[in-house]
């Protein structure tokens, strides 16, 4: 929860003069959602304070969500896997499927499917579990 109020938060907003930039260029894109004035933590790891927040764009917040998410700074979402290589025994540690198929170009599909011990059929109908995948078994590292 933050530890500010909606009075505190909107005071905090209207004395910020980039608050009144990105609404008077949302309202001059006839409201254009992407230039809705957003708030965003400047660390998303830390609580909801006004020292915390920082006012962006809509598109600029959703950005930013995405690309730390991509590139590992927010995994709150993200479930880590751990490859091993089945002639190596190496292991290695990804902060997500995602993660693990721009590393090893094993699609996210089959790593999911064996860390999950999902049920596949075969076109022959067979019902089987995916043991590997791109020459590596996958899990989950917290199962």
């Amino acid at each position: 929860m933050p530890d500010y109020s909606l009075k505190q938060l909107r005071d905090w907003a209207l004395s910020q003069k980039k608050f009144h930039d990105l609404h008077r260029a949302w309202d001059e894109s006839e409201h254009n959602k992407w230039m809705t004035p957003s708030f965003d933590r400047i660390n998303d790891y830390e609580p909801y304070t006004l020292a915390n927040l920082q006012i962006v764009t809509w598109k600029e917040n959703c950005q930013k969500g995405h690309d730390d998410a991509r590139n590992g700074i927010n995994n709150k979402s993200s479930r880590a896997v751990i490859a091993t290589h089945k002639e190596t025994g190496k292991q290695t540690r990804f902060y997500s499927g995602m993660n693990a198929r721009r590393e090893t170009g094993v699609s996210q599909a089959s790593i999911n499917s064996c860390c999950s011990k999902a049920k596949l059929k075969n076109s022959l109908g067979c019902i089987y579990t995916r043991k590997s995948a791109g020459g590596y078994t996958w899990r989950y590292a917290n199962p």
